[in-house]
Order: C-alpha cells, then structure tokens, then sequence
C-alpha cells in the first residue's frame, strides 16, 4: 500500500520533487513499518479494510489524511469498478 500511496502523492502533486526526500522517507518508514495480518480478499479484506487501517495509521502519527475512491473501469455487465485508497497531505501537496 505504501507504493500506491507514494504514486499518487507524486501524481497529485505534479511530481515527487514537490516533497521533500526526509517527508518521503518518513511517510514510506511508517508504512512500512504498518503489517497487516490478513491477506486480501475481495469482500473479506480488500481495498477498503487497508485504506481505513492506514488512514488510522497515519492520522495516528499526525498526518492529514483522507479516503477516497477512484473510478477505474466497469464489468462487461456495466457494473463500476473502482478502488479505495488512503491519500495523505504533505507540505507539497496531497
């Protein structure tokens, strides 16, 4: 989850240039840091189970955080897809 995170910071922001290395570093070590200890599951612990544990993580630790879901596709029977995720503000942006 960690990875996702710092993706769509830097996509957010215009890029990672926007952050700081240290602030970076300091939100990937706290990720990292953060086990889950359930695998995923579609509709056990999926998506949304990990967007709230690290939206709670890191608002823990001090961090303006928000979960937001993002539309990304649909089925072939027009059933949307999408994805919840965790989106955390930095001095740079989100």
């Amino acid at each position: 989850m960690g990875v996702l995170i710092k993706f769509l910071l830097a996509s957010l922001t215009g890029g990672e240039e926007n952050n700081s290395s240290q602030e970076m570093a300091d939100l990937q070590e706290i990720l990292d840091s953060y086990h889950f200890i359930y695998k995923p599951q579609l509709d056990v612990f999926d998506c949304v189970d990990m967007s709230i544990a690290n939206y709670r993580l890191l608002k823990s630790q001090g961090y303006e955080t928000l979960i937001t879901i993002v539309e990304d596709g649909s089925m072939p029977n027009g059933t949307c897809l999408g994805h919840c995720m965790a989106l955390v503000l930095l001095p740079g942006g989100w």
